[in-house]
């Protein structure tokens, strides 16, 4: 993730926004955009996925919103979709999880909705293998 992310999801430099460090010499440069890339992490929590896989997706997670510096909308799923929402780093302690089957479909078809720069689904691939592998969009590698 962090290579993508460095290459991908940086933030942009705008004139609209000077500087502070210019403004500090006394020259103009130009400033971060303060928007942050839309990122998705879908979070399989099906029943196949271990506590310790669960330890390792959340670091993950935590990782992404130090990188992004902000809030990232996290997809937690089974064999539906359960939970939808923005995150910050204080909220990934809080998420509820359930413990059912696995299906992939709800989590991209989710996702469609929002039309992510990035979809990461963080999973153990313990599901059946869709009948229409074209329900899941493209995506930069």
């Amino acid at each position: 993730f962090k290579y993508f992310a460095s290459r991908h999801l940086k933030r942009k430099y705008t004139w609209k926004r000077g500087s502070k460090r210019g403004e500090a010499m006394n020259i103009r440069l130009p400033g971060r955009d303060p928007k942050i890339p839309d990122v998705i992490v879908a979070w399989d929590t099906s029943g196949s996925m271990s506590d310790e896989e669960h330890h390792k997706i959340a670091s993950e997670v935590f990782e992404m919103l130090r990188i992004l510096g902000g809030k990232i909308r996290v997809i937690l799923f089974d064999a539906e979709v359960y939970f939808d929402n923005e995150i910050t780093k204080f909220d990934l302690g809080r998420l509820r999880m359930q413990r059912g089957g696995t299906d992939f479909e709800p989590p991209f078809e989710k996702a469609k909705e929002y039309n992510p720069k990035l979809f990461v689904c963080l999973t153990d691939l313990y599901a059946p293998y869709p009948e229409d592998p074209g329900f899941a969009p493209l995506y930069p590698e």
